[in-house]
């Protein structure tokens, strides 16, 4: 958990959408914060001017004309581009925000909507959170999905946060049963500690620890001896096996 301070002086945001009056209304509205806004009408603008210029977020709509916001989304993902993306989408729906997060945008918005929170949403940029619950249910996908690491303090290996930590490839540390979490306060205790958000803490996907502070991490990586069972496995198979995908990056 931790919090940043931020600033917008000087940071680009691309609108993607095909209504006049809600670009305008958006565009104007960015300017007057502070960023520099920039509204186009489909995502053929908006690939130019993305080869040309460097935003630090696109606010990309569902329904566009030609491309829609969802392959547009899988679309820049898949070609490594990590650019924050905030997906606007349409009143109570819910399967398409849950696709979107799927797919690699960053945060959902439903319309209609308060300006001001994507001011919040822009806000966040740049801050590494782990989201601790108890357990996690598919009403977390949103905070998984922006979280850098899942702590919970019941279930196992096959429970909701560790099947959907490893299909995102996030840090994952569930069945921390030491830890007695508190919600409605935004802490948790541990012992004779509590940890309140906005504290640093680090996990340890690996060994299972929970650290206080921020420490330095490490990406995981597969072992040289991994890669030498499955070169022996290539060797003497004898039929291949197809596997399923549940993000844009791993398909």
């Amino acid at each position: 958990m931790s919090g940043t301070a931020h600033t917008a002086e000087g940071e680009k945001i691309l609108i993607v959408d095909d209504d006049p009056g809600l670009s305008s209304l958006l565009e104007r509205f960015f300017n007057s914060k502070g960023y520099r806004a920039r509204a186009v009408p489909n995502t053929e603008q908006m690939d130019r001017l993305l080869g040309r210029e460097v935003f630090n977020l696109v606010v990309l709509d569902l329904m566009l004309p030609g491309e829609d916001g969802l392959t547009a989304c899988k679309r820049l993902r898949s070609a490594n581009n990590q650019i924050p993306i905030i997906m606007l989408t349409a009143k109570g729906d819910e399967l398409s925000r849950i696709k979107g997060l799927e797919l690699g945008a960053d945060d959902y918005l439903a319309k209609p909507f308060n300006p001001d929170e994507l001011i919040e949403m822009q806000a966040k940029d740049g801050e590494a959170y782990v989201l601790v619950r108890a357990e996690t249910s598919a009403d977390d996908i949103r905070g998984i999905n922006a979280a850098v690491g899942i702590l919970t303090t019941r279930g196992g290996i096959t429970s909701h946060a560790a099947v959907v930590a490893r299909g995102m490839g996030k840090c994952c540390v569930v069945g921390a049963s030491a830890i007695d979490i508190h919600e409605d306060q935004d802490e948790f205790i541990v012992g004779n500690r509590i940890v309140t958000k906005g504290e640093w803490i680090t996990i340890d996907g690996t060994t299972g620890e929970v650290m206080l502070g921020k420490l330095p991490t490490t990406r995981p990586q597969l072992s040289s001896e991994f890669q030498e069972l499955m070169l022996w496995s290539d060797l003497v198979k004898q039929m291949g096996v197809m596997t399923n995908a549940d993000t844009a990056a791993d398909s």
